[in-house]
């Protein structure tokens, strides 16, 4: 049995139209809107919806991505957000924390967050719309996640391989049986301050969420 969900294509598709729609039925209360995909999860299906609404709506919305590197500062001012008329409609693939949700929601008043899918233990407060929960703690792989065959060789994000030790992070989770809340957390850990792009800090937080989590779950057995 995989300890990995893995999504197709046609399901990416099938959500995308989902949330297309969800905008459509939103619009005269949206109006004006602008599209922000969060980077890198949300770029793909902010594309389809985008494409999507302009199918569905005859209006063009143009994508812009929020860099996770740069999330607290896009290019737009703080003020100019607070008067602003515009209604940001932020995608993501997945509401796995809810961290990301909760820290744009902050800096984005006038938004509305929707995802594809959304993780049955995440905080969801913040969240506006979704299409599918995940009722698991297994892994979700996206179609643009799997890895790239060149040849014979399997080429694998250099931010998940432990330095002189000729493993990566999955290796030590396979061998270990690690639970979703321990392989997050170490994922997070061991990638903190080498991901390009993704701020130390952000990646700490994260591990230090799994973490609470698991010591919540093992609380509550214990309780039992």
């Amino acid at each position: 049995m995989s300890d990995k969900i893995y999504m197709k294509w046609s399901e990416v598709e099938s959500c995308c139209e989902d949330l297309a729609e969800w905008i459509k039925g939103h619009s005269k209360i949206l109006s004006p809107i602008e599209i922000l995909a969060v980077s890198r999860g949300g770029l793909i299906p902010a594309g389809i919806i985008s494409y999507r609404l302009e199918s569905l709506m005859q209006e063009v919305f143009p994508v812009r991505a929020i860099p996770i590197s740069t999330r607290h500062n896009i290019g737009i001012n703080s003020e100019e957000v607070s008067i602003s008329q515009t209604h940001y409609v932020i995608v993501d693939d997945i509401c796995d924390t809810g961290l990301t949700c909760n820290l744009l929601k902050k800096q984005y008043p006038n938004s509305y967050f929707i995802v594809m899918l959304k993780r049955f233990n995440c905080d969801d407060s913040n969240l506006n719309y979704w299409t599918k929960n995940i009722f698991s703690d297994k892994w979700v792989v996206f179609p643009w996640d799997e890895p790239k065959i060149e040849g014979d060789s399997i080429i694998e994000p250099s931010h998940y391989k432990i330095p002189g030790l000729g493993v990566q992070v999955i290796d030590i989770v396979e061998a270990l049986k690690l639970s979703h809340n321990k392989a997050s957390s170490l994922q997070y850990l061991l990638r903190a301050g080498i991901k390009p792009d993704v701020p130390e800090i952000q990646d700490l937080r994260k591990c230090l969420w799994y973490l609470n989590r698991e010591v919540k779950l093992l609380n509550e057995e214990t309780s039992r």
